[in-house]
């Protein structure tokens, strides 16, 4: 699930032996990432193991016997707690309350999992299990159980740690022709602000810290004052002095995220090298499946990701409550890595459960009951598996979180199964009727649906557009879309209208660094919307802010916004009056312009379209 990890304090690495010393010096001082690796080449020679390979317009997963395969997974299939932990004032999923022995309750749980056309075992599922004849799947923590992303990650200290992980976890399975591949981490946060400040603050982390360094003398030629005009540097005067413990906050309307970008990348690029060389020294065959997006990825993490993987992973939780996405999430990750997607954690939650699940905090998306739950379920399927680019999707998790909560309070409604054993009969009823790999199948026979799909948008009528807060319920979203001329995406535009209005949503996912503002985003910073049209004499610009800050400037729309957390959702509505009209009908079209910035100088995703209004 979704955390952000805050750093900590790190003591002053110890090189081991003057060669890894070396080895990390030229690293720092050439630039030279995992020199000589064609890192993301699906592992060649053993046909014996999974592989990634596009055939036609559809990536797959081939199994060993060449048969394309489409993995349909489950995340945490275990027994649960055990007579040891399970306590009676916090109920759990607990198998020896119903199964007399472990083999027992393996039989049933696999044959369920059959029944519910699910066809791997994901993540933090038992080891006991991976012997079972069902592909799996294996999470090594590789970068967390090094203290990643905020340890030293250029020291050679921390590169011993990447191997004696994968040392300890890879090489009982390295044989398994059931072993789809691994996972090099979970969730890692890649938060930009926190990463390029943590460094400039601890010195002592000096590998790291040098290479920071190394990337601002590179972007601004070894001039101080250029840096300068990016970034308030506090007391610092010249390079020397930020060999201390620095402050940098960027300085409104300036390039300094630029610098921070390129450091990001370089210091990503390190972690997916060091996973690669752990992974492949000690298995050379099995797919790298990458680090499990938390929702959210920079660019230039996702850019330096690709060069390592074979497959690109990502949780998503869903946008709208009826089980769909935003369509750019997954396609500009595809684009940014050049590699197929798997979706390794999406889930439902319902207020309506047995397990007594209070849902707490609105982290995730919840619905009311089982029934919705079900029909989100399948909407997110048939959804993601119709993705050209996508080879699999992996639901979390089998069973539902504690009744009064995990150690870390989550308390969901995530399982197939609640708490008591018993199968949630409508979600698992619908995910017996999906054969996923036919739906996959199928999208190769049709025109993908990209955003970036030429042609000229069709609106669709929206229903009920005051209902913006569920997640625009009832607007045919696929018809709605409007194409853009960005290849890659952070936001999708929908376009709707009833008699006295044109509609326009926005929603895109942005994280604004605030860090690196001291702690708020100033205003000339925040996300800008504008939208323009040859019916008005000004475009429309709409400012968007931390929390719910919104500001609009030009023609007086009425409007109505929700902002929250990464996620960003604003409607705005055009009186037929400025469109040149008494009122809207059929036949009738409108042409529009709008762009999205952000505070990234680079970040900008455009439309550009003329919009045909349809029942």
């Amino acid at each position: 699930m979704v955390t952000v990890t805050r750093p900590t304090r790190e003591s002053p690495p110890v090189a081991r032996t003057s060669r890894s010393v070396a080895r990390a010096v030229a690293w720092i001082a050439f630039g030279l990432i995992a020199p000589g690796l064609r890192s993301g080449e699906a592992p060649k020679g053993n046909s014996r193991f999974y592989r990634v390979e596009q055939r036609g317009t559809l990536w797959w997963l081939i199994a060993p016997d060449r048969t394309p395969f489409f993995s349909m997974g489950v995340n945490v299939v275990d027994p649960g707690a055990s007579r040891k932990t399970y306590s009676n004032n916090n109920p759990a999923y607990a198998a020896f309350q119903y199964y007399p022995d472990f083999p027992s309750w393996k039989t049933t749980t696999l044959s369920r999992l059959r029944q519910w056309n699910f066809n791997t075992l994901g993540a933090w599922s038992s080891e006991d299990l991976w012997r079972s004849a069902m592909p799996f799947t294996v999470e090594l923590d590789l970068g967390s159980s090094a203290g990643a992303p905020y340890c030293d990650l250029f020291s050679p200290v921390v590169e011993e740690k990447f191997y004696e992980v994968a040392r300890r976890k890879i090489p009982p399975w390295k044989d398994s022709s059931d072993l789809i591949g691994y996972f090099s981490d979970n969730e890692l946060g890649w938060w930009s602000d926190v990463i390029f400040l943590h460094f400039l603050q601890h010195p002592e982390l000096r590998f790291t810290h040098r290479v920071l360094l190394g990337v601002l003398r590179q972007q601004y030629g070894n001039d101080f004052s250029r840096l300068s005009e990016d970034f308030e540097t506090g007391e610092a005067r010249n390079y020397a002095d930020l060999e201390r413990p620095s402050h940098l906050r960027l300085r409104p309307g300036n390039h300094g995220m630029n610098a921070v970008d390129r450091f990001l990348f370089e210091f990503a690029e390190r972690y997916y090298s060091l996973a690669y060389q752990a992974i492949r020294r000690y298995d050379p065959d099995h797919l790298i499946l990458g680090d499990r997006y938390p929702q959210w990825y920079p660019a230039s993490v996702a850019r330096a990701c690709g060069k390592f993987v074979d497959v690109v992973s990502s949780n998503l939780g869903a946008d709208w409550a009826d089980g769909s996405n935003a369509r750019f999430f997954l396609e500009t990750l595809h684009r940014l890595t050049g590699k197929p997607v798997l979706v390794s954690e999406f889930y439902f939650c319902a207020r309506e459960n047995r397990s007594g699940n209070r849902n707490s905090g609105g982290k995730f998306m919840t619905v009311q009951t089982q029934r919705e739950r079900a029909a989100a379920f399948r909407k997110g399927v048939l959804e993601t598996a119709s993705l050209p680019f996508v080879v699999g999707a992996h639901w979390f998790q089998y069973y539902d979180e504690p009744a009064n909560g995990r150690a870390d309070a989550e308390d969901y409604n995530m399982g197939l199964v609640d708490i008591h054993d018993r199968p949630y009969e409508e979600l698992t009823a619908v995910a017996a009727s999906m054969d996923t790999a036919a739906i996959h199948r199928q999208a190769g026979a049709t025109t993908p649906r990209c955003s970036s799909h030429p042609g000229p948008a069709v609106v669709a009528v929206p229903v009920a557009p005051r209902h913006l807060e569920p997640g625009l319920i009832g607007w045919d979203r696929s018809r709605a879309l409007v194409p853009t001329e960005s290849s890659l995406a952070f936001a999708d535009l929908y376009a709707g209208w009833d008699p006295g209005h044109l509609y326009l949503a926005l929603h895109a996912i942005e994280y604004p660094d605030p860090y690196l503002y001291g702690s708020r985003v100033p205003a000339r910073e925040w996300m800008t919307w504008t939208v323009s049209s040859p019916s008005w004499k000004d475009p429309v610009r709409v400012h968007l802010g931390p929390g719910n800050a919104v500001t609009m400037e030009g023609p007086q729309l009425a409007h109505w916004e929700r902002v929250s957390s990464t996620r960003i959702t604003i409607l705005i509505s055009v009186p037929a009056a400025l469109l040149g009209k008494r009122s809207l009908g059929a036949g009738d079209a409108a042409s529009l312009e709008a762009n999205l910035t952000s505070h990234r100088p680079s970040a900008t995703v455009s439309w550009r379209a003329t919009l045909h209004l349809t029942k």
